[in-house]
């Protein structure tokens, strides 16, 4: 299948972001651990689990294929900047969220609270676990700029 132009692209990639989504919600359905390990329904249900577990490497990868060189060679600053932005703000509001409902629920059962636990918690993408997608975007935003000048210069599929 060949793309031609920039409107097929964008539905083209679009299309693999809604069929990553799709597996990402598949994912995260009830196991099959509930039938027995030795059931016919449990083998399937591994079987079936392998199919969907690609969701986070394509989103990795296509946060790498949409990453903007230009802008990052050009300054390098600005794209950890902006980039940093798109990803930290959402991060801070929902981890918040998410720390304060368990400080609530911590609460309201009579436990203690632990701050470093709490803390900890927070600074690595653990108050919800699916913010440590965000953590690992952030670590691969960090990490581009030396990426992108290692490929310009050892150029693009140059053995090593």
């Amino acid at each position: 299948m060949e793309i031609n132009n920039s409107k097929e692209k964008n539905r083209f990639w679009q299309c693999v972001r809604g069929l990553c989504i799709l597996a990402v919600i598949l994912i995260h359905c009830p196991s099959g651990v509930s039938y027995g390990l030795e059931s016919k329904e449990f083998n399937l249900w591994i079987v079936l689990r392998q199919f969907v577990n690609f969701p986070v490497s394509i989103f990795i990868f296509l946060a790498g294929y949409f990453a903007n060189a230009e802008l990052c060679q050009k300054n390098v600053a600005k794209y950890v900047i902006n980039r940093s932005k798109r990803l930290l703000i959402p991060f801070f509001i929902w981890s918040v969220i998410y720390s304060l409902v368990s400080i609530i629920q911590s609460f309201h059962k009579g436990e203690g609270i632990e701050w470093i636990k709490v803390i900890y918690r927070f600074a690595v993408g653990k108050a919800s676990t699916p913010l440590y997608y965000i953590v690992v975007l952030v670590q691969l935003t960090l990490l581009t700029p030396v990426l992108i000048k290692l490929v310009k210069k050892n150029g693009v599929g140059s053995k090593a």
